[in-house]
């Protein structure tokens, strides 16, 4: 049997979105998980491993000290690791948030603020009502030598009063998730929706995209 979509305040609420509002406040939680967050996470277990059993077959079983071994190898060699080591953290970590976390945006009469949860991420910030003029999405395809398009995500922006843009939330997986939150965070502030030059249209088609077609 099928469920119609939930409902609020007349904004159909999209998969892998939460809404909780009162009267004094409107919270939106985006879940960022989607079918490339495995395939990421198991690649960096796949990595991992290899780089273990690498590490153990030759520091361990040829009865060599490791300490011993890196302090003999020439330091620019030791930099190099260490840049690929700490590549692989960072990837690891990617990973395990975009498995796990969530995009947390809470409104009131006064600011918007962004946060990430579980576990923290950069891009947490604060943006006053007052700085506010318009809100609006854009999609964003990264591109490699501007012919193969590798994904596709879209991002909710807001000019300020300056008219300056600031990115409010990225990677967001559809642009019905996208214009959700713009329209539903419009509409809670009670901000007109006007076309800003640049936003997505919706009706245009969109490029291919690996994962395009993939969300869970």
């Amino acid at each position: 049997m099928q469920t119609e979509p939930k409902q609020t305040n007349l904004l159909a609420v999209p998969d892998k979105i939460e809404v909780n509002e009162n009267f004094s406040k409107l919270t939106i939680s985006y879940r960022w998980l989607n079918s490339y967050s495995y395939f990421l996470l198991i690649g960096m277990f796949l990595i991992f491993t290899i780089v273990i059993t690498t590490l153990r077959d030759s520091f361990v079983f040829d009865g060599t000290s490791l300490f011993k071994e890196l302090s003999d190898t020439p330091t620019l060699v030791l930099l190099v690791m260490a840049m690929f080591a700490i590549t692989g953290i960072y990837y690891a970590y990617y990973a395990l948030c975009s498995v796990l976390n969530k995009t947390i945006v809470e409104v009131d009469g006064h600011a918007i603020n962004i946060w990430f949860e579980p576990l923290p991420w950069i891009g947490s910030d604060k943006i006053l009502r007052a700085d506010i003029k318009q809100l609006y999405t854009i999609q964003h395809v990264k591109a490699r030598d501007n012919r193969i398009n590798l994904s596709i995500s879209y991002r909710v922006k807001a000019v300020t009063q300056s008219n300056r843009s600031i990115i409010l939330v990225q990677d967001i997986t559809t642009a019905e998730q996208a214009r959700f939150l713009e329209r539903k965070i419009e509409q809670y502030l009670g901000i007109t929706n006007e076309k800003v030059e640049g936003e997505y249209v919706e009706g245009i088609q969109e490029p291919n995209a690996w994962f395009g077609d993939w969300h869970l």
